[in-house]
């Protein structure tokens, strides 16, 4: 591809996810030109890692506020305060001509109002996580504090965006009719992409557990910066793993907090429900160095909140996926995850890995116990070869190129 005539892709976020960093690195490779536009402030020591992804950054750097009637007065106050900074960025964007915007939510309304304004641009809307599986109807949506701007804005993208690229199962989509956010929802083209692997991540796997007597385990994922109460379940199920002397060892990432204020609001969080020399809180790392550090452990684990009465009525955990398997994968470890990710097991039972599918955390040390782990390392290496990112990115591209081939041309 000339370098004088690169094509432009845009990645818009609220903040940075690794999935899209792993997406623009190929895209690069390819000889696109990618561009980062971001609205939240964010963590200034992970913007290094960042940019080796993007050959151009656009940050709003907006503090993280909730936009509702509630919280209207706030956010006027914010945007007045930001008035030279968002006008000088978004005359940047009136200068960007992109073959597509891959924008991810939630939230949606970023989507909305990138559509509103740039209605010629072809936008790949990217639902990370879906409201309407998340939530059964308005009346709860509501009670959780979900705007109503963001329930319009989600069906809006699905119906009024060039396409939809979904991570989950390839029919999640046909179960959001009649929800919360209404019926006879009339989808843009889709097009399932799951967060594949990615050979840059990659590390060697090892030839078997390691040489502690003791087993270990990992979890990793992400924490909201206001709300660590929704991460309870993980302490209650902690419990229980670390009754069977297993010892599972916790990172976890704020979105839009600092690695220092993330790992002590977390860690002081942590200790109201568990100390245990078997329960280990880390701090957050680079997402690749993340993945050399895990490395080292005997399993992953992936986690099911059943504790949550709002978890109960929820779809998503049937249909859904998530960098953390991939994270395990990247690493080189086997998983242990919960049988109520229905997809989930669908998946591994491809590759021969739903051994480790556990109907309760109670079942960790007799599932282990169980399983072969030199056969298991031979199968989480040919998992990760299949679920490889390059050799699924064609597929993403083609669909790519017919939507920026058909865009809408009218204001909508």
């Amino acid at each position: 591809m000339n370098k004088q005539k690169k094509q432009q892709i845009i990645f818009l976020e609220s903040f940075p996810e690794v999935m899209i960093y792993k997406l623009a690195r190929v895209f690069k490779k390819k000889g696109y030109k990618c561009i980062s536009v971001r609205l939240l402030t964010f963590d200034k020591k992970s913007e290094a890692f960042y940019k080796d992804a993007f050959d151009q950054i656009i940050s709003f750097d907006l503090s993280f506020t909730k936009m509702n009637l509630k919280n209207i007065h706030n956010v006027l106050l914010l945007f007045l305060r930001k008035t030279p900074s968002i006008i000088k960025n978004y005359l940047k964007l009136l200068s960007l001509k992109p073959k597509i915007v891959i924008s991810r939510a939630t939230p949606s309304a970023p989507t909305y109002l990138l559509k509103k304004s740039f209605w010629r641009w072809p936008i790949l809307y990217f639902p990370y996580d879906i409201r309407g599986l998340c939530y059964p109807n308005k009346s709860i949506a509501k009670k959780i504090g979900l705007s109503t701007l963001e329930i319009y804005s989600e069906r809006f993208c699905f119906e009024n965006c060039s396409g939809i690229m979904h991570k989950g199962d390839p029919e999640e989509l046909k179960y959001l009719d009649k929800c919360l956010l209404g019926t006879n929802i009339k989808f843009a083209p889709s097009i399932s992409f799951l967060p594949y692997c990615s050979k840059e991540f990659s590390v060697p796997i090892k030839k078997s557990k390691t040489k502690s007597k003791e087993i270990h385990t990992v979890y990793v994922g992400a924490m909201g910066a206001d709300k660590l109460n929704t991460t309870n379940y993980l302490f209650e199920k902690s419990k229980e793993i670390i009754k069977q002397k297993i010892h599972i060892h916790v990172y976890t990432k704020a979105n839009t907090l600092s690695i220092e204020k993330g790992f002590n609001k977390m860690s002081n969080h942590a200790k109201k429900f568990i100390t245990s020399e078997y329960f280990h809180i880390h701090p957050s790392l680079d997402p690749k160095s993340l993945i050399k550090e895990i490395s080292k452990y005997d399993f992953g684990i992936w986690i099911y909140d059943n504790i949550s009465p709002l978890n109960k009525l929820s779809l998503e955990p049937k249909f859904a996926t998530g960098n953390k398997f991939v994270s395990y994968l990247e690493a080189g470890i086997p998983f242990l995850y919960s049988k109520d990710f229905e997809f989930m097991d669908k998946l591994m039972k491809k590759y021969k890995l739903d051994c480790l599918g556990i109907k309760d955390v109670k079942d960790i040390r007799k599932t282990i116990n169980k399983v072969n782990y030199p056969i298991l390392l031979k199968r989480v290496a040919n998992t990760r070869k299949s679920l490889d990112m390059d050799k699924h990115f064609p597929e993403l591209e083609s669909f790519i190129n017919r939507l920026s081939q058909n865009k809408k041309q009218f204001p909508i």
